[in-house]
């Protein structure tokens, strides 16, 4: 028989594992202190209901719950980040992956795009052909009317760092940018005009940096910002892109999205410098010339409604196809639900005096625009 001193050390071990086992449920119990995790939305707690739980729905959204509310996630999150990072782990569901310079970072998206296959390139075309036969239809019935439709195609950003991708990413032949050329010669055909911001960055090579960020998802105000002037008729107010280069927070600027998304452990905190874009206020006294505009694309749109928003009336905004929102204001708020063809789908999107179609060419294939575009082109008639 083992004596007491002799097991002692197994009690503590096992004491040890319970408090790290126990400790997040406690924490969730009785709240505590935390860091916050970002890129994370935390999910509503369920009702219960013999329906859903017969189906497994309940069941699959109380376990969402519970994983987004348990106790030190933030903690335990950024433990095991930072872990894998040091250890130059690839995890399955990773979004934010490294560059080979340890600078560059990528939307793993982005590097699925660029390492695509030649036998996906038909649906890319496919899928290119169709967004562009229907842009040229609503262009030319928009322009019947007076009014204006401008096409941005976004920056890439495996085009722009193509050189700083991981090696496994890189296929034998660059099939994405064989789509990219089909998605320019079909707006050329279908006579759309379009800015490419991928042509415009690159032109401007020696300041990329500050078009696209390495530390960012998205083109920074800047870029987007030349980009929108490229684009936009000169009948219609154009931002003159005028910047200072100032101090700005690492927590809050979106240049930074992605070195927060990493959600490691740091100690990079402090201000540095970038650019921002001063404001511009093109409306005059006039009002009556003032445009009614709609943004239609993903997330690369939001910075158009934030330059634009002294220029433009009754801003709206569409996002994936999927939800319309009020951005007369940065606070991008949400508007209540439309179904295509509805009253309240035609108060958001008829009527329009500036169409802003936005095409991320690595979500081409899923034709997040498309049916927006094929409704509209049926009520133009």
């Amino acid at each position: 028989m083992r004596s007491p001193v002799a097991s002692t050390p197994v009690r503590v071990w096992i004491a040890l594992h319970a408090l790290v086992v126990l400790a997040p449920v406690l924490a969730m119990l009785v709240p505590l202190p935390d860091v916050p995790l970002y890129g994370v939305e935390e999910s509503s707690r369920p009702r219960w209901a013999f329906g859903a739980w017969r189906a497994e729905t309940f069941q699959s959204a109380l376990r969402d719950w519970f994983e987004s509310h348990i106790g030190f996630r933030g903690v335990m999150v950024r433990t095991d980040s930072t872990v894998c990072a040091v250890l130059g782990s690839d995890k399955q569901r990773q979004t934010v992956l490294v560059g080979s310079d340890d600078a560059t970072l990528y939307v793993r998206d982005s590097l699925l795009f660029m390492a695509i296959q030649r036998r996906e390139l038909p649906s890319f075309v496919a899928s290119a052909e169709s967004f562009a036969v229907h842009l040229g239809s609503v262009r030319r019935k928009l322009h019947d009317r007076g009014r204006e439709l401008v096409v941005v195609v976004a920056p890439n950003k495996t085009m722009l760092y193509d050189e700083n991708v991981p090696a496994r990413y890189r296929g034998r032949e660059r099939v994405d940018l064989q789509v990219h050329e089909a998605l320019r010669a079909a707006l050329e055909r279908a006579g759309v005009p379009f800015a490419d911001a991928n042509a415009l960055f690159e032109s401007q090579r020696a300041d990329v940096d500050r078009l696209f960020p390495r530390t960012a998802r998205h083109w920074s105000r800047l870029g987007a910002c030349l980009v929108l002037r490229e684009a936009l008729p000169v009948n219609l107010a154009r931002p003159d892109c005028s910047y200072d280069v100032v101090p700005i927070s690492r927590e809050m600027s979106p240049d930074f999205d992605l070195y927060r998304l990493q959600n490691q452990w740091r100690v990079e905190t402090g201000p540095v410098l970038n650019t921002v874009i001063r404001r511009s206020d093109n409306l005059g006294t006039d009002r009556k010339r003032i445009p009614r505009a709609l943004y239609v694309g993903t997330s690369f749109m939001w910075t158009f409604g934030e330059l634009m928003r002294h220029d433009v009336d009754n801003a709206v905004a569409l996002y994936y196809n999927r939800s319309f929102y009020d951005v007369t204001s940065n606070a991008r708020d949400p508007l209540p639900p439309a179904e295509p063809g509805s009253p309240r789908w035609a108060d958001y999107a008829l009527g329009r005096d500036l169409y802003v179609i936005e095409i991320l060419e690595e979500y081409l294939r899923d034709g997040y625009v498309l049916p927006f575009l094929k409704t509209l082109d049926e009520h133009l008639e």
